[in-house]
């Protein structure tokens, strides 16, 4: 997801020197509806336009939603009069409107100059007011799934042929017996898994595959799980995979 974020910020085209002056960071515990529209409609510095970018932030206003919902531990005082009976009618008429509510209403309004991008674990439900909004038009949803079992072992040699580059050879930068052995050992940390490809290219050179020796001498660990690994599936009868997927939200005001 990171360099995916920083492939879509490159493609703003922001000046180098003003680049950080152009961007703003927002995550869950910082995030304020307030604050974000200054940053999205804040003037372009020196530059066509700015990022915004938000991590975590739709399903922290899901979680302070949730809190506010629950009951309060002392009720408070209960008003008196014809006036206050008006007030608490007009109250229940019309409820307050949530964070993500007015995230979802503002979100429309972006200026084209700015292109926001909200990096969430998980989607809000479709027929939610902000899953409703992310399907507008001008917002592209990109979906970055973990890469478990076979699919590590393929994302791994296409990881080795990016980081050879063209000093890969014809037949891959990586065969598969190391990218099996790696992949034992990675599980599906791809932070872990992008270190240790770039290690192992490195060191393998030129013109030359990382083969199975390669990662157990430089990634031991890696040939110790690949031999577990191998023995329990011998014998495992069933087993229970977690799948997980990170969701890559661009909103961008067209």
């Amino acid at each position: 997801i990171d360099e995916a974020l920083r492939e879509l910020v490159a493609r703003a085209r922001l000046p180098a020197d003003m680049a950080e002056a152009n961007t703003s960071r927002f995550d869950g515990a910082t995030f304020t509806l307030e604050a974000f529209r200054f940053a999205c409609e804040a003037m372009p510095f020196l530059a066509d336009g700015r990022v915004v970018t938000c991590r975590g932030v739709i399903a922290a206003l899901g979680a302070r939603a949730a809190a506010s919902r629950m009951p309060a531990r002392r009720a408070a005082p209960a008003s008196t009069g014809a006036a206050a009976r008006r007030g608490r009618k007009a109250e229940a008429d019309a409820p307050p409107i949530t964070p993500e509510e007015a995230l979802a209403a503002y979100l429309p309004q972006v200026p084209p100059t700015t292109l926001v991008v909200l990096v969430e674990a998980d989607l809000p439900p479709a027929t939610s007011t902000l899953g409703v909004a992310l399907a507008g038009r001008g917002i592209t949803v990109q979906s970055f799934p973990v890469p478990e079992g076979d699919a590590m072992v393929r994302w791994l040699r296409e990881r080795a042929r990016r980081a050879a580059g063209a000093d890969a050879p014809a037949t891959g930068a990586m065969t598969i017996d190391a990218a099996r052995a790696l992949a034992a050992y990675v599980g599906s940390d791809v932070r872990l898994a992008t270190a240790e490809v770039r290690k192992l290219v490195t060191h393998a050179g030129v013109g030359r595959a990382v083969e199975a020796r390669d990662v157990e001498l430089l990634t031991p660990q890696a040939a110790t799980t690949a031999r577990i690994s191998s023995s329990v599936r011998g014998r495992a009868t069933a087993s229970a995979r977690r799948c997980s997927s990170c969701r890559f939200n661009t909103g961008l005001n067209q």
